[in-house]
């Protein structure tokens, strides 16, 4: 299950480019399939998460002072794990990120991401296995920064499917 809503994940095309809605009449949003699917995976990848996001999750971002969302849509991405106060995320990448096409679409979708003020923290399964502390310190030190930062970043914009999940 986890390969295959990754693809689905990585594949969508950003919003205004062949995205999950149309407008009609009065600007009304329809969802179609594709952000049906998005709910569905999300929650799938929320209840099938890999031992690394799972001892991430459990032993330090669950006890955060600030609030953290498992497996949150962002626009046509679902992310591994997002503060949307300080506008950061938390990706856990597994062996499928080395390759060429995957770190391709990793970089399309930082961008995305960068686009919107999001900072994108990436550390691999073995980061958080042999050296789970240094995971956590670097975490800190991003939550620290953007939390003391003189130009914080604004309240967090409500993308296309944050509100959701």
């Amino acid at each position: 299950m986890r390969e295959d809503s990754m693809d689905v994940r990585m594949s969508l095309p950003p919003r205004g480019e062949g995205g999950p809605t149309k407008l009609v009449d009065e600007g009304v949003i329809m969802r179609t399939n594709i952000d049906k699917r998005l709910t569905y995976n999300s929650q799938q990848l929320r209840k099938n998460m890999t031992p690394e996001e799972k001892h991430i999750w459990y032993d330090f971002l669950k006890k955060l002072p600030v609030t953290v969302n498992r497996q949150r849509k962002i626009g046509c991405y679902i992310v591994d794990f997002y503060i949307s106060k300080l506008k950061i995320v938390i990706e856990i990448d597994g062996s499928q990120h080395y390759e060429p096409d995957n770190k391709l679409l990793d970089k399309k979708r930082d961008s995305y991401l960068r686009a919107f003020g999001i900072l994108v923290l990436r550390y691999t399964n073995f980061d958080v296995h042999d050296n789970f502390d240094g995971v956590c310190r670097d975490i800190e030190k991003h939550i620290r920064a953007r939390e003391l930062s003189p130009h914080p970043p604004a309240e967090p914009v409500l993308l296309p499917h944050e509100g959701e999940g």
